[in-house]
């Protein structure tokens, strides 16, 4: 089988998540929308004075759909995820507790499968008493029922429908080996690619703040509005703060995440790396 090329992991989310519905109020819509109506004339898309009340429809007018779209995308995730460093611990067969630790465990000890539990096991799924042992009369004359046959006797009927091949097939401790064993390089692989075992792995990065705001980009760059920013204000805002309309509609779009839908220590302290990430992004 071709194996994957190896990733880096700087997300970890489930195959299926629910999408919320958030809603956005009326005077955080014309907020939205009034932002993109001043880079849309700052830039020259449309004449100063212009009234969107009219029959011409603007394409400001899509601003709130927009920026809602980004914040239920933005929640799902941020409920859905795994922080990197909990991943780490999940994968990690030295943590005790975690899933590799559990599968580590568990093949270190399977036996023989003619050894205490497993041949037990065997034989209840067989249909077979546990208490029967190998010098038992018993389980003698299934011996020598299962003995081979001479050249007279008819072949050998396919046994993989009966309970032993069954048992043969899907459930010893060879097979049952195999498959751990595979799942063990598999979750290695996993903890390896999400920065286990490195001295100083950090923090999980801010994938979903990031992904949020190129939803926003992405509409902002389709309006044929620059990605520009810049830092300081004259008004007074921190010198560390992006600035510019587009910073600004980030920030108000922002405004449509509930507060109690993340918890504090999951959201961001500011949007400001996320908007230097897509500052760059041509989408």
């Amino acid at each position: 089988m071709r194996q994957p090329k190896a990733h880096k992991l700087t997300q970890v989310l489930p195959a299926v998540r629910f999408m919320p519905k958030l809603e956005v109020t009326k005077e955080l819509a014309a907020e939205l929308i009034d932002i993109v109506d001043r880079a849309l004339v700052r830039n020259g898309k449309v004449a100063a004075g212009f009234d969107p009340s009219g029959q011409d429809i603007f394409p400001s007018i899509f601003a709130p759909e927009k920026a809602q779209r980004a914040a239920e995308y933005y929640v799902s995730t941020k409920l859905s995820e795994i922080p990197l460093p909990a991943f780490r611990k999940i994968v990690d067969r030295k943590k005790k507790g975690s899933v590799a630790f559990a599968v580590d465990q568990l093949l270190k000890s399977l036996q023989n499968e003619n050894d205490p539990p497993y041949a037990q096991m065997r034989a209840l799924f067989c249909g077979f008493s546990p208490a029967v042992d190998g010098l038992d009369a018993n389980s003698e004359d299934l011996a020598v029922e299962e003995s081979a046959p001479d050249h007279d006797d008819r072949p050998y009927e396919d046994d993989s429908l009966e309970p032993e091949g069954i048992w043969r097939a899907k459930y010893s401790p060879d097979v049952l080996g195999d498959i751990l064993t595979h799942w063990l390089n598999l979750l290695d692989e996993l903890h390896k690619s999400a920065g286990g075992g490195s001295k100083a792995p950090g923090r999980s990065p801010v994938d979903a703040e990031v992904v949020f705001v190129s939803w926003l980009a992405a509409y902002w760059t389709d309006l044929g509005l620059p990605l520009s920013s810049g830092r300081g204000d004259p008004s007074g805002a921190s010198l560390q703060d992006q600035q510019g309309l587009f910073a600004e509609f980030v920030r108000k779009a922002a405004e449509i995440i509930p507060v109690q839908k993340i918890p504090k220590e999951r959201r961001p302290a500011s949007w400001e790396h996320a908007i230097r990430e897509n500052l760059s992004k041509k989408t």
